[in-house]
């Protein structure tokens, strides 16, 4: 899936740092310059485990309170250029890396960052090769890896959309949807411009729908501090969050001041890793492991039945979860009205369905490609696991 444009998630003050836009002018030799990554790793704790070196010397520096540019490492041998977030003095507490340039293609010892004469900044191997990055929002795999994981956040018609990548198919799990436009920018604004206490965490769009009045702000969260230092992350779990540094408090200073899937209990359960492979999920808690046999205790390596290859000859049945819904019941529309029968061997024909949801006071039918995780509810709704007997 390609975005139609750039999405833009670091906060205005962020933005010098934005790779990498050519200019038309020339610089002159003496305003630009070469950084080789060596030399001595500062101290402080980081996030992932890393070790990280600082981006200055005698002449330039990149900080700018609490942000610096550096080269952080979770392998050896394999550095990342990334904007820190937060202060070594901060001991408490990690600092987090709120940018990266490169997670994906990742540096050697001796790699080179430059200001080239065309106003080109490049990040290059000790052997010139270029280390492009992208323009779109990618999860990291884990906390450990920071290679690509599943979640992608996307902007293009109609809206901001996450989606989850199963098997070479993109799911669409979670959108903000009805704006168009070129571009969108997370960004911070005080409620008013006099002495302002309240800040407002916004979504805000470059220009309107054709003919229409709407906002082109989507106010995400208000903060009774200060909220010029906050980044957006897609987790490697899939949720969007928002992190807040608040340098007048002694500890936290970074504070999560965001979640798309906060921590109460129906839009916990929504998040489709809430519970890993499977399992059912009930007030933001893995409560049971589906089974043919019933629901067991739940436990990480809780696991949807193994169906083998399709066309394989296997005979398929169905066990059945009462008072439960599937995470895309609450986003995606169903297949449309139909018996429970025609339901199942509607989901019995597809190599790709793992089950279905089936709503009995309006016979809706929804086929699912992945199960992940279950909401407990109390309704009408019944999901269907297919199994091999």
């Amino acid at each position: 899936m390609i975005s139609s444009s750039p999405f833009t998630f670091i906060t205005t003050t962020l933005s010098l740092f934005f790779l990498i836009q050519r200019v038309n002018s020339q610089l002159p030799a003496t305003r630009t310059f070469t950084f080789i990554n060596h030399g001595d790793f500062a101290e402080g704790v980081a996030e992932y485990g890393a070790t990280y070196s600082e981006i200055r010397n005698e002449v330039y520096n990149f900080d700018i309170f609490p942000f610096s540019l550096c080269f952080y490492n979770t392998t050896p041998g394999a550095y990342v250029l990334a904007i820190r977030g937060g202060v070594p003095g901060d001991r408490r507490e990690p600092i987090r890396w709120v940018w990266d340039a490169n997670r994906r293609r990742p540096v050697g010892e001796n790699a080179t960052l430059s200001l080239r004469r065309d106003g080109n900044l490049v990040l290059a191997e000790s052997n010139g090769v270029i280390a492009n990055g992208r323009r779109r929002l990618v999860s990291r795999d884990s906390d450990a890896d920071g290679s690509d994981g599943p979640y992608s956040l996307v902007f293009e018609e109609p809206g901001i959309i996450m989606y989850l990548n199963y098997s070479g198919e993109l799911i669409r799990y979670a959108d903000w949807l009805g704006y168009t436009g070129n571009k969108v920018t997370f960004t911070t604004l005080p409620e008013n411009y006099v002495n302002s206490t309240v800040y407002d965490l916004l979504l805000k769009y470059d220009e309107p729908p054709p003919e229409s009045s709407r906002d082109l702000n989507i106010t995400l969260q208000k903060l009774n501090y200060n909220a010029t230092y906050s980044f957006l992350r897609l987790g490697s779990d899939g949720n969007v969050k928002i992190f807040t540094y608040n340098g007048v408090v002694r500890y936290p200073r970074w504070e999560q001041s965001f979640a798309y899937f906060p921590d109460y209990h129906v839009r916990e359960c929504a998040l489709p890793s809430r519970c890993g492979q499977f399992g059912l999920c009930d007030r933001g808690m893995c409560v049971a492991c589906p089974s043919p046999k019933g629901l067991l205790g739940w436990s990480e390596g809780c696991a949807p039945p193994q169906l083998g290859q399709c066309g394989g000859g296997g005979k398929v049945g169905y066990y059945e979860i009462r008072g439960a819904e599937h995470f895309l019941t609450l986003l995606v529309s169903a297949d449309g009205q139909m018996t429970v029968a025609e339901c199942r061997r509607r989901c019995s024909r597809d190599c790709k369905c793992k089950g279905f949801v089936y709503q009995e006071n309006t016979s809706l039918c929804l086929t699912v490609p992945l199960l992940a995780t279950l909401i407990r509810e109390v309704n009408t709704s019944v999901v269907y696991v297919k199994y091999l007997k």
